[in-house]
């Protein structure tokens, strides 16, 4: 494996060209192709116990990690960037067992070699037929007749090349569909080149003195580096979910009635009948993880055997200890920890102002979701789980006028009440509602999560919009969301925002962009974000923002003095409202997870786990028995297709 990367080096600030050559187990690279044939070498890397790794804002860089420097490579896009991290990846599974790429089954790799061959051989017949139409002209001079004829020759013999291989393929694509193995004197059977490297076996060819490296990885420039990332920044897609109308009762807790296919079995005993569930979940101060990579190293390499860069994590299990005491919908309930800033637009008098506003709301909601700096993972929900709260307002006295309806039925009119289910399981889809009734302002909101490994991150891209209305006005403001990453899981993990995100609203023609800027691999700071707020009909943005999404953001208007808009911070978060847990309904959150709650608190492992796999394991039986009779899932909550 050889070819042409760009190369991050330090000494004179900016990327380089470079060839690559993949030679066993070591990356070696050269100024140039020439100096490669001369084996003038520039530096090397080693891959036995190499990391790779993607960050998941840029589609063609890559980082390699070893023997304490990180290189930072990037390829021309990111096709070219996915065939290099896919071989260096699986040089490193060969040579050391740290990943554990999907293997594609013999055969369907085969299929796609015979599709492949057969295109190329309608390619060349679409020559053939073009050069014997120019042939049959009998226009051109004797000597370009005869080049033209020698072409459509040689053209024909590569015809018949490539016949013949598709036929040879087609018989071995035969034998294999009938459960034939074949092997030769020059080649090991499929089963054996699939084992891992024996290094006490050695080397199977000869080495020169020009193939021996040295027994670390380095570079002829000091401090010079390499660099990468992926996940790809997918369009927005809209799913038609959205609660049921609020006068026609689109919440139906009320009635007490338990969603379609939810089970009644009884959970085993976990010894935890003596704890205050309540007590536990409003104890929401997460202990850090520290170097999970001396505490856990087992789990993690049990992990990364799993899988391979960028790879789907929707059906890979996590280790437990990297799990947050609470579910995913329980985090997004937190973009309300500040109620009154929610409800703040519908009493200012301007569009611009009320903009303005839902802006400020909205940048300042996403700190008390992820406040914490560590980067444990919420519970994944279950189809059909529900979570619900409810938020008194500073400085608003309640009205004694009792909600019939709505995300929470018996609330004040005066309160902030939330509810949100997942909808999909595969994808997982969450949707949720929030209102003020006497304000007459909600939330609704879908987001689709779509997880990635890479490498020495974990991403999560989330898809899908929310939109704030303002009833009595008519406005609507659409907004987007940021992926979100958890970085270093092999040392102290930490969590980053990415991405760009929208406000917008149709009827007054303001609409805002903000960037949150991941951290930049040479320097820079973590955290910040940078944005535009523009009026439709002025080519200018009315105002800038820039600071760090969970510190202060400052805003300036054309060449006026910058000052603070919002201070993430400065005001203290409401506590939610949430029934006891013994009142709850079997599939509400904390009632479904209180066990592995409990036991996360308690730092007993193991008991999570096994509680974890028992809520999964009676979804999976679920799904089953569904097919196996033929019914569908009914959404409980929200109208979804």
């Amino acid at each position: 494996m050889e070819g042409p990367l760009s190369k991050w080096t330090n000494v004179v600030h900016g990327w380089q060209y470079r060839w690559f050559v993949l030679n066993d187990d070591v990356l070696c690279y050269y100024t140039s192709r020439d100096k490669m044939l001369r084996r003038q070498q520039r530096g090397c890397i080693r891959l036995r116990g190499a990391v790779i790794g993607i960050d998941g804002e840029n589609n063609c860089l890559f980082t390699i990690t070893v023997d304490g420097k990180v290189f930072h490579l990037q390829g021309k896009d990111q096709n070219e960037r996915d065939i290099w991290v896919r071989g260096l990846e699986r040089v490193i599974h060969e040579k050391c067992g740290y990943y554990k790429p999907v293997q594609e089954d013999p055969a369907t790799d085969l299929n796609n070699k015979v599709l492949h061959a057969e295109k190329q051989l309608q390619e060349i017949l679409d020559q053939i037929s073009k050069f014997e139409q120019i042939e049959e002209k009998n226009s051109f001079p004797t000597k370009k007749k005869k080049t033209i004829h020698e072409i459509l020759q040689n053209t024909k013999r590569l015809q018949n090349t490539i016949d013949h291989s598709i036929v040879l393929l087609k018989q071995v694509q035969r034998h294999l569909s009938q459960g034939i193995t074949y092997t030769d004197s020059n080649s090991r059977s499929e089963q054996e080149t699939s084992l891992p490297y024996d290094d006490n076996e050695g080397s199977i060819h000869e080495m020169t003195a020009d193939d021996i490296v040295p027994p670390i990885s380095y570079s002829s420039s000091e401090d010079e580096d390499l660099y990468e990332d992926a996940l790809s920044n997918p369009d927005l897609e809209s799913e038609n979910i959205q609660p049921t109308d609020r006068e026609k009762s689109h919440h139906r807790e009320s009635q007490r009635k338990r969603p379609s296919g939810e089970s009644t079995e009884n959970e085993p005993d976990w010894g935890d009948s003596h704890e205050n569930f309540d007590q536990i979940y409003e104890n929401n101060e997460e202990s850090d993880l520290g170097d999970v990579q001396q505490q856990h190293g087992s789990v993690l390499m049990h992990l990364l055997s799993q899988v391979s860069v960028g790879m789907d994590l929707t059906k890979v299990t996590l280790p437990t200890f990297i799990l947050e005491r609470r579910s995913l919908l329980e985090m997004y309930a937190d973009f309300f920890a500040h109620p009154d800033d929610f409800i703040v637009a519908v009493d200012l008098k301007t569009p611009e102002e009320r903009f303005l506003s839902v802006v400020r709301y909205y940048l300042m909601a996403f700190y008390p979701a992820r406040k914490s700096g560590v980067a444990k993972k919420p519970y994944n929900p279950i189809l059909g789980e529900t979570f619900r709260c409810r938020w008194n307002l500073p400085n608003m006295e309640l009205s004694g006028v009792k909600t019939t309806s709505g995300p929470f039925p018996g609330s004040d009119i005066n309160q902030l009440t939330f509810v949100a289910e997942q909808v999909s399981h595969h994808p997982p889809v969450s949707a949720f509602y929030a209102e003020h009734p006497g304000k007459r302002v909600s939330f609704s909101a879908h987001i689709w999560t779509k997880s990635s490994f890479l490498g020495l991150s974990i991403g999560v891209t989330n898809i899908g919009q929310g939109v704030v209305t303002l009833h009595d006005l008519n406005e609507k403001y659409v907004v987007t969301f940021p992926n979100g990453y958890g970085r270093s899981i092999m040392t102290t993990p930490w969590v980053e925002l990415g991405g760009k995100i929208e406000v917008r609203c149709e009827k007054t023609g303001y609409w805002c962009e903000v960037e949150f800027l991941t951290k930049p691999f040479f320097g820079g700071k973590p955290h910040k974000i940078s944005g535009n707020i523009y009026k439709e009909g002025l080519k200018k943005p009315i105002m800038t923002l820039r600071g760090e999404w969970n510190g202060t953001i400052y805003a300036k208007r054309g060449h006026g003095d910058e000052f603070v808009f919002a201070d993430v911070k400065a005001k203290p978060e409401i506590r939610k409202e949430c029934e006891s847990i013994v009142t709850q309904r079997d599939r509400e959150s904390r009632r479904l997870w209180r066990h592995v709650t409990a036991a996360l608190f308690r730092n007993k492992i193991n008991i999570a786990s096994e509680a974890k796999r028992w809520i999964e394991q009676r979804q999976r039986d679920e799904t089953k028995k569904r097919q196996l009779e033929g019914t569908a899932w009914s959404v409980f909550l929200f109208f979804y297709p």
